[in-house]
């Protein structure tokens, strides 16, 4: 009876403690959580599962004005080619995020850290789950660093409730090297957003980074979104002027992508997306067509699929992917 009384008390507790998207609250202060998504890719020279992205998420207040943010994650955890028939998995749990943020003012705040680069829309939300299609743009992945180890100065511009900006800089390299997708050892930047009101906001952003293999690369941004109940667009466009600093040899990349979704319901939307990349050093040019669907029973769930046409057909793929933040 004892046992009984017992384990329905630690049954409640658990039961009272835990919410669906936001972890179980282990204090007034403090949640820990969790994330995974699985998908499948068909395309002509390619047929494989993975559990991709399974991630541990620890966050909460140290103080009034301190808090911090941990995010451990191994992806791909496991992949099957179906191709192959065999299978390969990876289950170390890199430190994607591991930050302290300081809130002192409006206008000014501090993050210390590994933590998500300030630069557009897509970069700035990591987890699957919260995106509207399973794939990512090219843009978010190949012209900066998606990550910063280093110091973020952000707020509101003195004087404005509407322009905010983000000077951030890093001269060291990456807390976890073999988790990120441009290893660099000097990243610097600033980006502004006016948030015109709740429905448009547009920004830009200027910067350079200097790759481990000695490419000097200057960028510059612009980017652009409009979100209502029912519709969301956004744009980004992005330059960067590449310098081999041995050579002093230049060239450049392109990338851009327009998207919009339209929520048919609550749980239901469709969504399109064009793209083009351009690396001029390598000779690679894309167009991306990307249509899919977005089915949400709730907002912590998400099962997507989508199709992608390339300006190289052998390239065309089919995905469709679930995720879970837990």
């Amino acid at each position: 009876m004892r046992f009984f009384l017992l384990l329905t008390f630690l049954t409640s507790i658990s039961v009272h403690a835990y919410e669906m998207g936001r972890g179980y609250k282990l204090s007034d202060n403090i949640h820990v959580g969790g994330y995974f998504s699985a998908d499948y890719t068909k395309s002509k020279d390619e047929e494989y599962a993975r559990l991709d992205d399974v991630a541990l998420l620890s966050y909460g207040n140290i103080t009034e004005d301190l808090s911090f943010l941990v995010e451990l994650e191994a992806a791909p955890f496991y992949t099957y080619d179906f191709i192959a028939e065999n299978g390969d998995k990876d289950t170390y749990f890199h430190k994607e995020r591991l930050y302290l943020d300081y809130k002192y003012s409006q206008s000014i705040n501090f993050r210390i850290g590994k933590q998500i680069t300030p630069i557009g829309y897509w970069n700035l939300e990591p987890i699957n789950v919260l995106r509207d299609t399973s794939s990512s743009p090219i843009l978010s992945s190949e012209m900066f660093p998606k990550f910063l180890s280093g110091i973020d100065i952000y707020g509101y511009i003195p004087g404005s409730e509407s322009l905010k900006y983000h000077m951030y800089g890093q001269k060291n390299e990456d807390l976890d090297e073999e988790y990120i997708n441009i290893k660099n050892k000097h990243f610097y930047g600033i980006s502004l957003e006016n948030e015109v009101d709740y429905d448009f906001q547009y920004g830009g952003n200027i910067g350079e980074y200097i790759s481990l293999d000695d490419k000097r690369s200057r960028f510059i941004g612009l980017n652009l979104k409009y979100e209502n109940s029912d519709i969301t667009f956004q744009t980004e466009a992005l330059f960067s002027d590449i310098e081999d600093i041995n050579t002093r040899v230049s060239d450049y990349k392109f990338a851009t992508y327009i998207q919009s979704m339209y929520k048919i319901d609550p749980q239901n939307a469709v969504v399109a997306r064009y793209e083009y990349f351009k690396d001029n050093a390598l000779g690679v040019k894309q167009n991306i067509g990307v249509f899919g669907y977005s089915y949400r029973p709730i907002y912590s769930i998400s099962i997507k699929g989508e199709y992608q046409v390339n300006s190289d057909s052998d390239l065309n793929k089919f995905i469709i992917s679930f995720s879970v933040l837990f």
